[in-house]
């Protein structure tokens, strides 16, 4: 089974962007941080990670609509939607608003979802393949 390529390029790229934006959001430069390389690098280099990340999210659209997989927007919209989530505060816990991985038990599950469907699905959706074998 070979996989093309762009389809690779795709899922890297969009991995790419989503893990940029998480270093890009707003609110997590008000929390308290403790000092690390990593996390003072990213501080410094905050504009340099916004563009790397809207430039990965162009090539990773492109992509997707150049391959004509508008009519998996819905299955794609959901697995972006779940992984931009994962880092956004989307629900208020005791009066402290909180990010859908701030839920130990969720955040497994989430984590390996998400992964199993780029890396199963999307390249059998990509092949044509039935997801789902049919009942005898």
């Amino acid at each position: 089974m070979h996989i093309p390529g762009h389809l690779g390029t795709m899922i890297f790229t969009a991995t790419l962007f989503l893990y940029n934006l998480d270093s890009v959001l707003p609110y997590k430069h008000h929390q308290p941080v403790v000092p690390s390389g990593r996390k003072s690098w990213m501080r410094a280099h905050r504009q340099e990670l916004l563009v790397l990340a809207l430039g990965a999210f162009v090539v990773a659209a492109a992509l997707f609509f150049q391959a004509g997989w508008q009519t998996l927007i819905g299955f794609i919209s959901h697995l972006a939607a779940i992984s931009v989530l994962y880092s956004l505060p989307v629900l208020k816990v005791h009066g402290r608003w909180r990010a859908l991985r701030d839920f130990p038990l969720l955040k497994v599950f989430l984590i390996a979802y998400v992964w199993a469907a780029v890396t199963v699905w999307i390249p059998a959706l990509y092949l044509h393949r039935a997801l789902l074998r049919p009942s005898s």
